[in-house]
């Protein structure tokens, strides 16, 4: 079996022996005992370098790594509950970027503040309720909140729970700014230079603009609500996210310029890989982009020791590095759209790369993307959006030329604002453009709908179905080829 199909067959044990874990969450205090037989398989795989053990070893893994992130998510939430039961929860948050603040609609005025964060190790969305006239929080102040962990019954441990900062005991107060590094302060200044570079030679107000900085820098702050909707509707919100399509594209670009320079192979991917995670922390270090950027570190690290990258051994070696650090990403829909989108795109090069049809390699990937990943909003959340397909067929090429000339304006608008202007102008009619199709498909009564979710084996047989076109689309690329 070839290296890289052996990878993919490790990834679907690992991901099948957690699913099976957090579905059995009852036996999540057995894992020190399945991490044991799991070490003593380890001994069986790699001493007698078993492919059989080896399986097993990673299947026991995944099962140890789901069931001990579950007893421990499960410890966290009940400490938490025990000491809500003695008085207020006082803890210590750092307002992000994209805070909510809004005018509560209930009789005594006051404002809400909503801000995703973490307490003691519990994923919860804090709510601040502050009266009117008195300070709002902002992105970067750090805040001492006292309040009371929500935990609705029904929902698992891996569920976003409520924190509520209101009520007898509570408060909030402003303790400060948060005291970043000097590389965060540094990222913060490269950032806001590129930021604004960015609308050299456009109204800054614009709409457009604000979505160009969204999709290339992650500014969604400033997204028109509106706008956000029609996205969302039409089935393409996925291209705010700095995912693998940016992260790619901002590879490339780097890519071309270390070529023009010369550089021998292994700098310029050594060169390359450390470009990648500057990119990846002047955006914010999104999960998604994290994720996009250690799959193209781990293609460019091949470079590195003189091999040729493979990009579904890239793929399948980030999909275990993050199953294993994070066991819970398999519960997370924004982790799994992401790979099963890169999945998509990954095999569809491999089984497409023979054709020398621009439509093939440039419009059909959108119908992929969207194809890969409907099952699994028709899982999480019972919608269906047929409209997508047309959206991500127009929308998707335009964001591709989009962010390439948004980011050659930003980084060329360091040497010359008029040269910068031109790739902007042209990055701002592809957004346009990409605004155009979101809103006039998002109209449409049937662009998406409510469906009933999806169960397992309508999956399966979604999945079958596309196996067997991408397996027609291989032999008549092979045929092709040979003509």
């Amino acid at each position: 079996m070839r290296a890289e199909y052996r990878w993919f067959v490790f990834c679907g044990l690992l991901a099948s022996a957690e699913g099976v874990a957090f579905a059995i969450p009852f036996m999540a205090d057995a894992w020190p005992f399945v991490a044991l037989l799991c070490a003593i398989a380890g001994l069986f795989a790699f001493g007698r370098i078993s492919r059989m053990w080896l399986c097993v070893f990673v299947a026991l893994a995944g099962f140890s790594l789901a069931w001990q992130t579950q007893s421990s998510k499960e410890s966290s939430i009940r400490a938490l509950l025990r000491s809500g039961r003695e008085g207020p929860i006082v803890a210590v948050f750092e307002i992000p970027e994209g805070v909510q603040v809004k005018l509560s609609e209930s009789k005594t005025r006051e404002y809400r503040a909503v801000f995703n964060s973490t307490l003691k190790g519990v994923d919860v969305s804090v709510n601040l309720f502050i009266p009117e006239g008195c300070d709002l929080p902002r992105a970067g102040e750090r805040w001492e909140c006292a309040g009371r962990l929500h935990v609705r019954p029904g929902k698992g441990v891996f569920s976003r729970h409520s924190f509520f900062v209101r009520g007898k005991e509570s408060f909030a107060r402003r303790i400060g700014l948060g005291n970043p590094f000097f590389l965060e302060r540094w990222l913060g200044r490269a950032r806001n230079c590129l930021s604004e570079k960015l609308a050299a030679g456009l109204d800054s107000q614009r709409r457009e603009v604000a979505l160009m900085r969204a999709m290339l820098l992650g500014e969604r702050s400033k997204i028109d609500r509106g706008l956000r909707e029609s996205f969302v509707a039409s089935g393409t919100v996925h291209l705010f996210a700095i995912s693998g399509l940016h992260v790619f594209i901002v590879t490339h670009i780097f890519a071309v310029f270390l070529q023009i320079l010369c550089l021998p192979w292994r700098l310029r991917a050594a060169v390359l890989i450390l470009a990648i995670w500057f990119y990846v922390f002047i955006t914010g270090c999104a999960p998604s982009s994290l994720r996009a950027g250690l799959m193209a570190s781990l293609y460019c690290l091949a470079g590195v020791f003189g091999r040729k990258g493979e990009a579904l051994t890239s793929w399948a070696q980030a999909f275990a590095i993050i199953h294993v650090v994070k066991p819970e990403s398999l519960m997370n829909i924004g982790s799994v759209l992401s790979f099963a989108v890169m999945l998509g795109l990954v095999l569809w090069r491999r089984v497409a790369g023979n054709f020398r049809n621009w439509f093939a390699l440039n419009i059909v990937p959108g119908f992929v993307a969207w194809a890969f990943g409907a099952p699994f909003v028709a899982v999480f959340f019972a919608v269906v959006t047929p409209g997508g397909i047309l959206a991500n067929l127009l929308a998707v090429p335009m964001a591709v030329v989009a962010v390439t000339f948004s980011a050659a304006g930003a980084f060329t608008g360091l040497l010359s604002d008029s040269l910068a202007s031109l790739f902007n102008t042209i990055a701002f009619m592809a957004t346009s453009l990409m605004v155009a199709v979101a809103e006039l498909v998002g109209s449409f009564p049937w662009s998406n709908f409510q469906v009933q979710a999806w169960s397992f084996a309508d999956c399966c047989v979604w999945y079958a179905v596309l196996s067997v076109v991408f397996m027609a689309v291989y032999h008549i690329s092979v045929r092709e080829e040979r003509l």
